[in-house]
């Protein structure tokens, strides 16, 4: 490290200006953790990685480095310069705040271990704030230093995002939102706008060459923003660029020429974000949002929902740092919308209140009050402006997400927010005596040391878990098996262990070599899952597969119990209703099993067209179960305004020999539309015309209509040359009836049905274990390969229809 940039991280203490530069303390720490800062983020993926062993003792130890550092410190220095009071409360607040959450949690062993990115961070922005603060004099040198140390490594990253985005390949990828080396496009976008305001200031206070060399990193990390597709992002952006505009235009000396050359800039800027963004693009063309941004709206709007749900419920200290995924699911059946693997909250102030109560909120109040107060007595130089443009940017992106557990983002909010702080006069001068220092150092200890058990047997369960994947990869099945028990036993509190063991034996029974085996591997798997329960957490994942193990070895009484808490907890769960439909009938409750079939129809509108309801066995049910699902449909409210188009799209495609008349308006999206609009010419094997959107029922059709299908339909089917062969068939079936092509069962046509057991790729994510295989359920699914490859768009996707709504037609509470 540059002796620059050790003098930027060094501890000062008053006097030391006078002396020669040396190694101590605070230079070792700044440069450990510089090192460590950059490695567990170019670990692509870092934000998820960062919880694999053996980086999550390595984040482990990057985050405590500035606690032992301050604790070090606070024993030694004689002096010890502190911020203001609204803005030291809010520090103090927020960290025993933090820690009581975690301990009065009702997921305290897994919150515990969550504690160390706030905990850390305070005390991270405690020891920049006393090494920044020095006397004036002192202070314009180290403060630079500061700002290029930041602007470099911000400039490394950019290069590191474009390269691992484009592969160094033209034409660059805008396809794919670039997610290195995070492994999330927003978290990319995150860092993106909080280091950009760092670059800028370069670029504003060099001259000739070095200035042309900043503003270029400056346009790589509009690009990289841009290569995001974050509408969060440009938010952010669009506010730090704003606030720094106004600063320059508003107080800087900056000439006539300048002024309007940075005003020039900020309009091309925003005209350049919305023109790379597509969701905004268009926004701006259409004067509303595309399908995919209002999904993503409408998705949102459910998480905020959901967070204040969870705070109401906790409303002082909330559920404790990272709980968020365990919490969740208790009100996720009430909300609107939502997607079933993402149990996020997507806004720091909405996590704050869940997580930490009114606690969190009144810290975040004190810190946002001392920010002010600070930003009003610094200096207005250009310093100061890039680190609030950071703060403010940042802040406003973060009421779209919360970011503040990767590293690099914490760091870089932290560093910005102690350089505004210390650009001020130092506001308090604390000179601790001796029993002063060491009850400081004994209460950070404490502090330190409530969670530390916790978080050694988290990381313990990390090793273990770790040899586990090893073994797998090994084939050795046994040993895998074994490294997870330990990992189980190491944090009881933690289902996920049982549930990938389970989930591997319920694998491994399918192809066991004699029944006897199967059924020990399938006893074995009901006996892990029934002890996750006592977990409280991932409670779903449990229910649902012991529902199906259990209807497997006859026992539907329990079967059915487990079906139920599993549409509690995912109303919109597919195959949840299917199963329970199973279960009931077992039992002969006909009556009830017929409305479950109807409502795995209701949720999964195109769960119909499986192969299985072609067996004989339930074709007697067909007629009532068609029957009750259209009675389900008009009994919704109006405010599910898809369901009376639903209800009579069914009721067309369930006759085909009426097919030839004119489908009912689709009305649920583009695509559905299209078809209808499309219909009278498919009627008569017309080719559609140029500007018919394309979809895949378009290419269907297109095939079925030359005069050469064979050759077509193997480009429709991808080269599967085995299903081409039975769309060919099929057509032979059909001739001259696209519709009865389209919506007739498989025929017993093997290569046209698809059978598969649905992986869960999103819930080693949500447990803080990406990595692994994907576990998967015990469900084995059946699907009617036409509708689910070529016609799928024409139906409103599953879990259309909110949940609150679906458990209300369950079998039992309404009639």
């Amino acid at each position: 490290m540059p002796r620059s940039a050790a003098a930027a991280l060094a501890v000062a203490d008053p006097g030391s200006e006078d002396r020669p530069p040396r190694p101590r303390l605070g230079w070792i720490a700044g440069a450990v953790g510089v090192v460590t800062l950059g490695a567990v983020t170019l670990a692509h993926p870092s934000a998820t990685r960062i919880h694999t062993w053996p980086w999550a003792a390595i984040g482990f130890g990057l985050w405590i480095l500035p606690l032992v550092v301050l604790s070090i410190g606070a024993a030694r220095c004689p002096f010890w310069r502190l911020p203001a009071r609204p803005f030291l409360a809010g520090l103090i607040v927020l960290a025993v705040g933090t820690l009581a959450a975690a301990l009065v949690s009702p997921f305290a062993s897994a919150s515990l271990p969550r504690v160390w990115p706030t905990l850390g961070g305070v005390a991270l922005l405690l020891w920049l704030y006393h090494s920044w603060s020095v006397p004036i004099e002192s202070r314009k040198p180290i403060h630079d230093h500061v700002a290029r140390l930041i602007a470099g490594g911000a400039t490394a990253l950019t290069l590191v995002c474009l390269l691992g985005w484009s592969g160094a390949s033209w034409p660059l990828p805008w396809s794919a939102r670039n997610d290195i080396p995070f492994g999330h496009s927003t978290y990319t976008a995150g860092a993106m706008v909080a280091l950009l305001p760092w670059v800028a200031l370069q670029a504003w206070t060099h001259r000739g060459f070095r200035r042309l060399a900043w503003l270029a990193a400056v346009a790589a990390m509009v690009l990289v923003l841009a290569s995001t597709s974050s509408r969060g992002g440009v938010l952010g952006l669009a506010v730090a660029a704003t606030f720094a505009t106004l600063a320059v235009l508003l107080f800087s000396h900056a000439s006539r020429r300048q002024k309007i050359s940075v005003l020039s800039g900020l309009i091309a800027l925003a005209a350049l974000v919305v023109a790379t963004n597509p969701r905004l693009r268009e926004l701006v063309m259409n004067r509303e949002w595309g399908e995919s941004a209002s999904e993503s709206n409408t998705q949102r709007s459910a998480m905020i929902a959901a967070g204040l749900k969870l705070g109401a419920e906790r409303p002082v200290l909330g559920w404790g740092s990272g709980t968020v995924p365990l919490a969740y699911p208790r009100v996720r059946a009430s909300l609107d919308a939502g997607v079933e693997n993402v149990l996020q909250l997507h806004s720091t102030p909405v996590q704050v209140w869940a997580t930490h109560g009114a606690v969190g909120l009144a810290a975040l109040l004190l810190l946002t009050a001392g920010f002010a107060a600070s930003r009003r007595r610094a200096p207005r130089d250009s310093g100061v402006t890039a680190a609030a443009a950071s703060l403010i940017g940042y802040a406003a992106m973060a009421l779209t997400d919360h970011q503040m557990d990767v590293p690099l983002i914490a760091a870089t909010v932290v560093a910005g927010a102690a350089f505004l702080l210390a650009s001020s006069p130092p506001a308090i001068a604390l000179h601790p005596t001796r029993g002063m220092r060491l009850a400081g150092v004994a209460s950070l200890a404490i502090v330190a040391g409530v969670p530390l058990t916790a978080t050694w047997r988290d990381l313990q369960a990390r090793a273990y878990y770790d040899d586990a994947l090893s073994a797998f990869e090994t084939g050795h099945e046994a040993a895998a098996l074994t490294a997870l028990d330990h990992a189980t036993r190491a944090t009881p509190h933690d289902p996920f262990f049982d549930h990938l063991a389970a989930a591997t034996q319920i694998k491994a029974a399918s192809g066991a070599s004699n029944p006897e085996q199967g059924t020990r591997r399938i006893r074995d798997s009901i006996t892990r899952l029934e002890r996750s329960l006592a977990t409280g957490a991932h409670l779903e994942f449990a229910h649902f597969n012991l529902g199906w193990l259990y209807l497997g070895t006859g026992e539907a009484a329990l079967a059915t119990r487990h079906f139920r808490a599993a549409a509690a907890l995912v109303p919109d769960k597919g195959g949840v209703y299917f199963g329970l439909g199973l279960a009931l009938r077992a039992t002969g409750a006909q009556v009830d099993a017929v409305r479950a079939f109807a409502l795995e129809w209701v949720n999964d509108p195109l769960s119909f067209t499986s192969p299985v309801w072609e067996i004989d066995e339930f074709a007697p049910l067909i007629p009532e179960i068609r029957k009750e699902t259209l009675r389900l449909l008009h009994t919704l409210p109006a405010s599910s305004p898809p369901a009376p188009h639903l209800a009579a799209w069914l009721s067309w495609w369930w006759q085909p020999d009426s097919a030839a008349s004119p489908p009912p308006p689709a009305g649920w999206n583009a695509e559905s539309r299209a078809f209808v609009a499309a219909w009278p010419l498919m009627q008569t094997r017309t080719p559609l015309p140029p500007e018919t959107p394309r979809g895949l029922w378009t290419t269907l059709y297109e095939a079925w209509q030359t005069s050469a299908p064979a050759a077509a339909f193997t480009t429709a089917a991808g080269g599967d040359a085995a299903f081409a062969a039975a769309l060919a068939r099929r057509a032979g079936r059909h001739p001259t009836d696209f519709p009865a092509f389209l919506v007739r069962g498989t025929a017993g046509d093997a290569p046209l049905v698809r059978v598969l057991q649905r992986t869960r790729p999103g819930y080693g994510v949500l447990a803080l274990h990406p990595e692994g295989p994907p576990l998967q359920d015990a469900y084995v699914v059946q699907e009617n390969r036409v509708a689910t490859q070529f016609a799928a768009a024409l139906f409103p996707r599953k879990g259309w229809l909110p949940g609150r709504f679906l458990l209300a037609l369950l079998p039992g509470n309404s009639r």
